[in-house]
């Protein structure tokens, strides 16, 4: 029988729950545009799709599978003779019933499976076969994408992008059970039935010192356990992982985190400039423009601007603090590399090229190439500039 969360969970859409289905829908187009240029058909599988909308008219949203679908029409039109197959897997069944009504009479004629993800992990595999596909992880509870319900999807050999929804605070919850020994509490009668799921959900134990961790902030402990998660449930055959911090408000708490898996650097960039998009509209939303009439030159500053801003000023900085550190001189693609990681989702990818550019132009840095208007090649290196006396 399903949860009353279960069954509550779709009358209507969070705030901070939109931003994952923003993502997914600004992630499909290029993702699509990229993969599909030589492959005939891609796939996008949602295993825990859901009733395909959250609420009822006049103010439904859209949920993830209905975005999917929407996209997969848009690309097929776009690209006569080609396909984007989107799998659906639901197993409650009246949110099966839901999903039917939403997308079944699409004309980009998605599969909707009904029944249990695990039940359906070997056909999914063997019908996408080594075509790319993006798959999204987003079940009610962390027990449903373990490694071993998993597996197949997860360690493919076809082009596999990973997105997967995880809320931190049951691992910290379940940390909090845990002995000094870092063993379940024998007084708990709970402690070690939850501890074992976690276990198998980051394929690990490393997972529990980290949980158990009180005195250290939360989302460095976060930023931790995906890669405690990537290491041994992704088995270290995704390179490009990243996370992002979902919250209802740019100074909120997080919410949850969105995981993304790639094998591929291009997946790094599409997602990294999906999330500038959304981290920006976040922003629009956590700092409205007060509207009405000003006068010339009295209007107030548009805090998105004041953000990029903001954040460009402490790019500049840490590309200075980085040649300091690492001897003065580092590759373009290495500081590119290691300023991608700490302003994930805050800079898109062809900015840092012309940050350094503009450092170069003030007399910061010193560029390899001479001429300033040269693009920068990952190998040319980058060097500070000594203070003048």
């Amino acid at each position: 029988m399903p949860s009353r969360h279960e069954r509550t969970f779709f009358e209507r859409r969070r705030s901070w729950s939109e931003i994952k289905h923003q993502l997914l829908g600004y992630y499909l187009v290029p993702w699509s545009a990229k993969v599909g240029s030589t492959h005939p058909c891609i796939y996008v599988v949602d295993p825990f799709a859901g009733a395909g909308y959250y609420g009822r008219p006049p103010d439904q949203v859209e949920g993830s599978p209905v975005i999917a679908v929407r996209r997969a029409e848009a690309y097929e039109t776009a690209h006569p003779g080609e396909r984007m197959e989107v799998i659906c897997v639901e197993h409650n069944d009246r949110h099966f019933a839901s999903l039917v009504e939403a997308v079944g009479g699409s004309p980009a004629k998605p599969l909707l499976l009904h029944g249990d993800f695990a039940d359906n992990v070997a056909a999914i595999s063997a019908r996408m076969g080594q075509a790319p596909a993006l798959i999204l992880l987003d079940p009610i509870g962390l027990t449903a994408i373990s490694p071993d319900t998993c597996r197949e999807l997860l360690t493919r050999r076809g082009p596999t992008d990973l997105f997967i929804i995880v809320h931190f605070a049951v691992a910290f919850r379940i940390g909090g059970m845990l002995t000094d020994r870092l063993e379940p509490r024998a007084d708990l009668s709970r402690a070690l039935a939850l501890t074992e799921a976690m276990d198998r959900f980051f394929g690990s134990h490393e997972w529990r010192a980290i949980a158990r961790a009180k005195e250290r902030p939360v989302d460095d402990r976060s930023r931790e356990l995906v890669q405690v998660y990537a290491r041994h449930a992704l088995q270290g055959r995704y390179p490009y992982v990243s996370a992002y911090a979902v919250r209802d408000h740019v100074e909120g708490r997080t919410k949850y985190w969105i995981v993304h898996a790639s094998g591929h650097p291009a997946g790094f960039r599409l997602v990294n400039d999906a999330l500038v998009h959304v981290d920006r509209d976040l922003a629009r939303r956590s700092y409205p423009v007060p509207q009405g009439d000003y006068l010339p030159g009295l209007a107030p500053a548009d805090p998105v601007q004041l953000r990029i801003a903001d954040v460009e000023r402490s790019v500049c900085a840490r590309v200075q603090q980085l040649l300091t550190e690492r001897g003065g001189s580092l590759p373009f693609g290495r500081i590119e590399a290691l300023l991608s990681k700490e302003f994930f989702g805050q800079v898109k990818m062809g900015d840092y090229a012309r940050l350094v550019k503009a450092l170069a132009s003030d007399r910061k840095i010193a560029r390899q190439n001479q001429r300033a208007s040269a693009a920068l090649g990952r190998d040319e290196r980058i060097t500070l500039v000594a203070p003048s006396q």
